[in-house]
């Protein structure tokens, strides 16, 4: 598990039990090795999956979206995904969204697709999407440049003499 493979690559060697005759296992795609059902000597059943490879190059995300939220979210909505406080966060678009809410829990999945060529995303990671609402506006400061300057929120701007000056 986690070993990467190559389509053809043999993944183990199986014997008949009617002719005693070997049989290679091989993988039909490129990727990696996430589950492994058999061990050295286990009979195998035709019926039972032996492995399962993922191409992890790109990854879903799948999102719950309560039912009042569900007019703000669309396939094509731009989104940010998060999986921490520290970590970066990567952008996508909504790509599907399910047609009908789940009724216990009055949610719908929308699902954003991830490129992830450095494996930073892990299938089960706990995430958060936050869908963009991009709204035209004459000037934007990133949030985390506003400041507290006695009882008015500020931000600083370069006043032109070689010093910074506090704007409302």
């Amino acid at each position: 598990i986690g070993d990467s493979v190559r389509t053809g690559d043999v993944l183990a060697v199986i014997e008949s039990s009617d002719s005693l005759t070997p049989y290679e296992l091989t993988t039909l795609i490129d990727g990696t090795v996430i589950d492994k059902h058999l061990t050295k000597g286990e009979a195998v059943d035709r019926d039972k999956q032996a492995f399962a490879i993922a191409d992890l190059a790109s990854v879903w995300v799948d999102c719950s979206v309560f039912q009042k939220d569900l007019d703000r979210v669309s396939i094509g909505k731009a989104v940010r995904v998060s999986a921490g406080r520290n970590d970066e966060e990567a952008s996508g678009v909504i790509s599907y969204l399910t047609p009908v809410v789940d009724q216990p829990t009055r949610t719908a999945t929308a699902r954003a697709v991830l490129a992830n060529l450095e494996g930073r995303w892990r299938p089960g990671m706990f995430v958060s999407m936050r869908v963009l609402d991009p709204t035209a506006v004459a000037l934007a400061v990133p949030h985390s440049s506003i400041q507290s300057l006695g009882s008015e929120q500020v931000v600083f701007v370069d006043d032109g003499a070689g010093g910074f000056a506090p704007r409302p």
